[in-house]
């Protein structure tokens, strides 16, 4: 089993030649945790923006509802 991402000095050629010519393969142990690290930070990352949209939201209303 071949290392694609965290192997070699240019992974994203690889990659692509690899989608490009449609070639499956079995994803490494490397390749596992950088996928799920990389889907933990955007799961994050989506939820902060979201909190940060919240808080926003609530503190530009809340002043135009304590104001009655």
């Amino acid at each position: 089993m071949e290392v694609f991402i965290t192997r070699g000095k240019d992974s994203i050629k690889t990659l692509r030649y690899l989608r490009t010519n449609n070639i499956k393969s079995v994803l490494s142990n490397y390749e596992d945790k950088i996928i799920r690290y990389l889907q933990h930070q955007l799961t994050n990352n989506v939820g902060m923006k979201q909190a940060n949209i919240a808080k926003l939201t609530q503190q530009k209303y809340s002043k135009h509802l304590s104001q009655d």
